[in-house]
């Protein structure tokens, strides 16, 4: 994973040398629930941990995704998480209505972690009310690009 940090790090350079303001993801969390606890398989632990390291060797901002997902995913379940799956069995990869609800979770993460940026990112409040709640949300009316 050293070389994951190191290219963020380059990453973080070549964005601040066009003038713009770097804020690093951590991986969405992969809806793999184990039999044992019926919680979220946390496998992705080292990639999440590159990015923090990453973020603290530049002082880029950094938005914990993995854990804001893994939180959101172990509320609702294994049943309802997987309804986000693309196919049935891709527990990694988004579907319309899961691209939906955790792009929104991000926008509100950045909200919430970046100063100035309440103009560019305007996050659902009905999605983020139930993301903060551990509620369960499908978007309705989706036709494949855009679910309101």
């Amino acid at each position: 994973m050293a070389q994951l940090t190191a290219n963020l790090v380059k990453f973080v350079a070549e964005v601040r040398a066009v003038q713009a303001t770097p804020i690093l993801v951590t991986s969405l969390s992969r809806r793999r629930f184990s039999n044992s606890t019926g919680k979220i398989n946390e496998n992705l632990a080292d990639v999440t941990a590159a990015t923090k390291a990453a973020a603290a060797q530049t002082k880029a901002y950094i938005i914990d995704l993995n854990a804001a997902s893994t939180k959101y995913l172990n509320a609702i379940g294994p049943e309802k998480s997987a309804t986000y799956n693309l196919i049935p069995t891709d527990f990694t990869h988004l579907n319309s209505q899961g691209s939906v609800v955790f792009g929104n979770m991000v926008a509100e993460l950045i909200e919430e972690e970046v100063e100035g940026v309440e103009k560019y990112v305007q996050p659902k409040k009905e999605i983020a009310k139930a993301i903060k709640k551990g509620t369960y949300y499908f978007p309705a009316n989706c036709d494949g690009e855009f679910c309101g």
